[in-house]
């Protein structure tokens, strides 16, 4: 666990955000881990609460051109594709066009997501607002924020960064 999940963590038992009520925030961080990734990469956040349903809510940012979904007819696919994986189980896969190329495609989405994909124009990126329900586990919870991709480019091309990451208890 690296030293931003475990703070991380630790500030959520020290509130006594473990047991929430309707609309309590259970975990929220404005930028997580490193800023701007290449693709592919991961970033995640582990924290403690009890057993409940809750809302996750985050924006992606595209840096330069990342790409949507692309056209497989010709055999290739040089798409971007991102990967939201809460407590081991991948719940929303899609291709979004934040200045790159290809098509916004949602591929999978087990949980009924909201998703706002913009685009700022070619290679001028953009950001996708997502909020998704989710059911946390009594105990450690840990979200997984992936970006996969045919070909790796490095941050000078198909760059990304997650922020207003929250987590809130949607109560009974």
């Amino acid at each position: 666990m690296s030293m931003f999940n475990r703070l991380a963590a630790a500030a959520v038992l020290a509130t006594g955000m473990s047991a929430a009520s309707a609309g309590t925030v259970v975990f929220a961080r404005g930028i997580i881990d490193h800023g701007e990734q290449t693709s592919p990469a991961s970033l995640q956040a582990v924290f403690t609460t009890s057993a409940q349903a809750a809302t996750l809510q985050f924006r992606l940012k595209g840096y330069i051109s990342l790409d949507g979904a692309n056209d497989f007819s010709n055999g290739l696919d040089y798409g971007d594709y991102f990967h939201l994986v809460v407590n081991g189980q991948e719940i929303l896969t899609a291709g979004f066009v934040m200045g790159g190329y290809g098509e916004d495609l949602v591929l999978l989405d087990l949980a009924g997501a909201q998703i706002s994909p913009h685009t700022d124009g070619v290679d001028r990126g953009g950001h996708t607002d997502i909020s998704v329900p989710v059911q946390l586990a009594d105990g450690e919870n840990r979200i997984e924020w992936i970006y996969t991709t045919a070909v790796p480019q490095g941050l000078g091309d198909e760059g990304w960064s997650l922020g207003k990451v929250r987590v809130t208890a949607a109560g009974n």
